[in-house]
């Protein structure tokens, strides 16, 4: 942070804010999913942080994107449906044991 390197520990201070010695917010961790900025393969929509950039600045605050691209807790919900719908393009992979896994390609 400001050319210098940081150490941040989210969670500690409560909902991705983090406080400086007097309690006041000083940066915030936000997380992305894939599909909420490209809910169509090609077409991007930055809408969304956008409007956290312009809230932070507004507010004085640092943000942290934390990008979700496909998994998070084994679950697959950060995968856009477009994807999701294409096992061709997109096949899901097995475990090692050859065994099918609950993949971030699952379509339904």
């Amino acid at each position: 942070m400001d050319n210098k390197p940081a150490v941040f520990e989210p969670g500690v201070h409560g909902h991705g804010v983090a406080e400086d010695r007097q309690g006041e917010p000083q940066h915030g961790l936000v997380g992305l999913g894939w599909d909420w900025i490209e809910p169509q393969e090609g077409k991007y929509d930055f809408t969304l942080v956008d409007g956290l950039l312009d809230g932070a600045r507004r507010h004085n605050l640092r943000l942290i994107l934390l990008w979700f691209g496909s998994w998070k807790n084994g679950l697959s919900s950060f995968t856009p449906e477009w994807v999701k719908a294409d096992q061709q393009r997109f096949p899901a992979r097995p475990l090692k044991s050859g065994k099918p896994v609950g993949s971030a390609l699952d379509a339904g």
